[in-house]
């Protein structure tokens, strides 16, 4: 993404802090979104092709992954200030849960996360996706696109996608987009 794309982004939180919410996760057995000490952050949805820009990044984002816009969730815009983290979990609907057969049925199983940083980080100033079973930190620098499939080519779930999103340190804060990927049109 373009670095005076990224800005413009962020400007949304500058301008628009009333629209985040304290960051949820999703729950297996009841399908819903909850609040909890394991996601600190807070987040928006920005949604499908709410800005031109928006729109661009969306059709770029199908067209890379061969996957129609209709298949992906809304941008989620999360905002991390210092200290805030989503500790480790997989994007990914654990199957057998009575809360992931809901989620399943709105577009199947998240088959892709595509995330892209919007400010950067230095280093040691924390705020890495750290994927914590491969041993790879992923630090955060504006305009880094980072895509990974959460199923592997026969379908089956991928373990090694497992990550957390670290805490940036004091004095720092990280803004980054997420867009998941379906395997079949979400609703």
């Amino acid at each position: 993404m373009k670095p005076e794309h990224c800005d413009e982004i962020v400007a949304i939180a500058r301008e628009q802090p009333q629209r985040f919410v304290r960051s949820r996760g999703f729950d297996l057995n009841t399908g819903g979104n909850t609040v909890s000490e394991h996601r600190t952050s807070s987040h928006t949805w920005l949604r499908t092709g709410e800005t031109p820009l928006i729109a661009f990044y969306e059709k770029r984002i199908a067209e890379m992954t061969g996957l129609p816009i209709e298949a992906g969730e809304a941008f989620q815009f999360a905002w991390y200030k210092p200290g805030e983290y989503f500790n480790i979990h997989h994007d990914y609907y654990h199957e057998g849960y009575e809360g992931s057969k809901m989620a399943l049925g709105r577009g199947g199983q998240r088959i892709v996360t595509f995330m892209i940083y919007l400010n950067t980080l230095p280093e040691g100033a924390g705020g890495e996706t750290d994927f914590t079973r491969v041993g790879l930190k992923v630090r955060p620098e504006k305009g880094k696109a980072f895509i990974f499939w959460n199923v592997m080519p026969n379908w089956q779930l991928d373990d090694s996608t497992e990550h957390a999103g670290r805490a940036p340190a004091p004095g720092y804060e990280k803004f980054l987009l997420t867009k998941w990927l379906h395997s079949q049109k979400y609703t």
